[in-house]
């Protein structure tokens, strides 16, 4: 993708969001355990499964928005 090198942000979004969308839904999944663990076990992890099934929802649908913008917009 010779256009890319115009938006790096996005040619890293396309090269590696799904690990940086994993990275980061797998990142919040522990700090909610984290917050959320004085509560008790039980509801720590059904909050932190909860942020974890939301946040990979959304973050995945972002990176996939971005590549298929890509595709669609830029020239190949």
């Amino acid at each position: 993708m010779d256009a890319m090198k115009d938006y790096p942000t996005l040619a890293l979004i396309v090269r590696y969001g799904r690990l940086g969308a994993s990275t980061f839904v797998l990142v919040a999944a522990a700090v909610t355990l984290w917050v959320t663990l004085p509560l008790g076990v039980f509801p720590a992890v059904v909050i932190s499964a909860l942020v974890v099934f939301a946040g990979g929802i959304l973050a995945m649908s972002y990176v996939e928005i971005v590549r298929l913008i890509t595709e669609m917009l830029l020239p190949q």
